[in-house]
C-alpha cells in the first residue's frame, strides 16, 4: 500500500512538472508572437512580485523597488480601502485574515494584490495567461481619464507561476484613455519606440 501511494505522488509530481514545463513553452510561443521574450525570475513564494518589481524597474531605474516594499505598499493600499475589492471574501474577519496571510513574505499574491499595485502605482498590468486565448488587463479605479499610464507586462503559467515579460523590439506601450484613433472602445494601445 505505501510502494503504490509513493508512485502516485512520484507521478502526479512529474506530471506537475511536465504539465508546468509545457504551459511555459505555451506562454514563450503566445509572447513571442507579441514581440516579448519571458524573463523567468527567482522568488520562492514571491514569483508574482519580483516579476511586477521587474517590470517597475524596466520603466523607472531610478526606482528602489523590491519585493518587500511592493508587498507593503499593496497590503497597506488594501487596508486603507478596508473593502475586497473583487467581494469574494464575506466578511471583515475574512478580510482582515486575507491581509494578515499576505503581509508575510513568501505569500503567493493573487488578483486582488495585482488590483493593490495597479492602484498604488498608478499603472495598468496586463497577464498574459498560458492556458487563456485572452490576456487579463486591471486598471487603476482612481485616475483621471485624460492620464496617461504605462503597462507592467506579465506572464503567468503552471499553477500561478508569474513572469516578466520584456518587449523584445524596444517597443514601450502606452495606454490613453480616451482621444482612440485607431478603434471605437474607449481604450487604445498607443506603441512608441525607444533605442535598446
Amino acid at each position: 500500500m505505501c510502494v503504490i501511494n509513493i508512485l502516485l505522488f512520484a507521478d502526479f509530481q512529474s506530471s506537475s512538472f511536465d504539465l508546468d514545463a509545457m504551459d511555459l513553452v505555451n506562454l514563450r510561443e503566445k509572447a513571442a508572437a507579441r514581440g516579448y521574450s519571458v524573463e523567468e525570475l527567482p522568488g520562492d513564494g514571491n514569483h508574482m512580485l519580483e516579476a511586477v518589481v521587474d517590470q517597475l524597474l524596466l520603466h523607472s531605474k531610478n526606482g528602489n523597488y523590491n519585493a518587500r516594499v511592493v508587498r507593503d505598499i499593496c497590503v497597506d493600499f488594501l487596508r486603507q480601502h478596508t473593502k475586497d475589492p473583487l467581494n469574494i471574501l464575506r466578511g471583515d474577519s475574512e478580510w482582515n485574515d486575507y491581509l494578515a496571510a499576505m503581509a508575510v513574505e513568501k505569500t503567493n499574491g493573487d488578483e486582488r494584490l495585482l488590483y493593490a499595485i495597479a492602484n498604488a502605482f498608478q499603472q495598468i498590468i496586463e497577464v498574459v495567461d498560458s492556458n487563456s486565448l485572452s490576456s487579463t488587463v486591471i486598471r487603476p479605479t482612481s485616475s483621471s481619464k485624460h492620464e496617461v499610464f504605462t503597462t507592467l507586462y506579465l506572464g503567468k503559467y503552471g499553477c500561478e507561476k508569474y513572469v516578466s515579460l520584456h518587449p523584445t523590439t524596444g517597443k514601450v506601450c502606452y495606454i490613453l484613455k480616451d482621444n482612440c484613433i485607431l478603434c471605437s472602445s474607449y481604450m487604445h494601445f498607443e506603441c512608441k519606440w525607444t533605442a535598446i
